[in-house]
């Protein structure tokens, strides 16, 4: 209904419209249980949010005072999956993902990693973890939590109470 009145505008520099672009998300479980996102923009997907985490401090600094723009909710929820898939499970790739986006180099990379974990990583595994794991891992966990959301609140399925906790 909502794009009959409003037509998609389609436009040359993404990056300065992309605040005011519509990410009304088409979420549905399919027969397997597994989410199928038909929007613009997922974090299901993980090439998408590698895209988002390349692009993050452009994306946040158009967006940061527009608090009816769907991409600042968008990065507010990016920014929750990252803390709570990386910061504490992985801080080794919450470090190289705060490292890249400050735009360090993969080689000053290399030296921090070695400097605060004691280890030596070559350049080109730096790059397959920032450009595959780490969007990979928050993608997932971003899944979970969702399929944990739809199961608890929307179809409520058969869950056991733990007897020690509740």
């Amino acid at each position: 209904m909502k794009s009959a009145y409003r037509p998609v505008i389609y436009s040359l520099n993404l990056i300065r419209s992309f605040s005011t672009l519509d990410l009304t998300d088409h979420m549905e479980i399919d027969k397997k249980g597994d989410i199928v996102n038909k929007g613009l923009i997922s974090l299901f997907n993980p090439t998408h949010v590698s895209i988002l985490l390349c692009n993050y401090s452009k994306i946040k600094e158009s967006c940061w005072d527009r608090f009816n723009s769907d991409i600042y909710y968008l990065m507010m929820v990016l920014e929750d999956a990252i803390d709570a898939a990386l910061k504490e499970n992985y801080p080794m790739l919450y470090d190289i993902l705060i490292y890249k986006i400050d735009g360090k180099s993969n080689l000053e990379i290399q030296q921090l990693l070695y400097n605060t974990y004691k280890t030596t990583h070559s350049v080109e595994y730096i790059s397959s973890l920032w450009r595959k794991k780490i969007p990979k891992l928050i993608a997932d966990y971003v899944e979970k939590d969702e399929l944990t959301w739809y199961y608890t609140m929307v179809e409520k399925g058969k869950w056991k109470k733990c007897s020690k906790c509740g």
